[in-house]
């Protein structure tokens, strides 16, 4: 794969859409298949399952009460395609970091071999973040602001590698440390980007649902869970490329040490 423009250096302050450009090109345009198809075949349970509860919601509400073995067997499922959507997204964050500082994609087999190194770590922590953001919405929605502004990054962190949990935590909060108005710039842009996504997908929804007047096929709902999907790859790789700029040299991808040649 060829490389892109050289980037600029990370020392040079430059404008907060153009660091999102970064993300956003190269899951589009440098590497669509590293960065995006390959991580929505790890997202596809998470599609699967989202449009198969759109469909069949009262159904399924019916059969929980009736059946708790399916009751189980959806927790299940759900646990599956969280643990896929996870690895998904460390492919993404890894990938990301590599086009971004190194100009350059390893094979998917050698990146895989990288997510699962760092995957347990990236588990607990997205898991802690999530019910961190979760506690702070049960608060009155205040906390869950200050978690997503402090701890926001912890997933890229634990992704990239060389550090640990608390560790992940706290380069987070490092990143954003004294930068607050750069990464609220940013979180405006992006925010308003999914505004105005979550507009158009909605007037394309409602336009189906009344074409579609009977009943709605399921591919459809597939369709539409894919696209949310999509949408939050993406995501991923441009919120990477701001985790990079904000934390400048304390970002970076760590590649474990070489085994030593062995000794004639």
């Amino acid at each position: 794969m060829s490389s892109p423009t050289v980037v600029d250096s990370w020392v040079v302050t430059r404008p907060v859409s153009r660091v999102l450009g970064d993300g956003l090109r190269a899951a589009l345009v440098d590497d669509p298949v590293g960065l995006v198809l390959v991580p929505l075949v790890f997202h596809f349970p998470n599609v699967a399952l989202e449009a198969i509860q759109a469909r069949y919601l009262t159904y399924v509400d019916d059969q929980l009460l009736r059946h708790p073995p399916i009751a189980f067997a959806l927790s299940a499922g759900w646990a599956f395609a969280l643990v896929g959507r996870l690895i998904g997204q460390a492919l993404v964050v890894r990938r990301t970091a590599r086009w971004l500082e190194h100009h350059e994609s390893l094979p998917l087999d050698l990146e895989l071999t990288g997510v699962m190194r760092v995957f347990p770590t990236f588990l607990v922590v997205s898991l802690l973040f999530m019910l961190a953001v979760v506690v702070g919405l049960v608060m009155l929605a205040v906390p869950a602001l200050v978690a997503v502004t402090l701890w926001g990054f912890a997933g890229q962190a634990a992704a990239l590698g060389g550090v640990g949990v608390l560790g992940a935590f706290g380069a987070s909060r490092q990143a954003v440390r004294g930068k607050l108005l750069r990464w609220g710039g940013a979180a405006l842009l992006v925010l308003g980007a999914l505004v105005v996504l979550a507009s158009g997908f909605g007037l394309i929804w409602t336009g189906l649902r009344e074409l579609f007047t009977d009943e709605v096929p399921f591919l459809l709902f597939l369709g539409a869970a894919a696209a949310v999907e999509l949408v939050s790859v993406v995501f991923t790789a441009t919120w990477t490329a701001l985790y990079l700029d904000l934390s400048g040299a304390g970002g970076r991808l760590v590649e474990p040490l070489p085994e030593p040649a062995p000794s004639h």
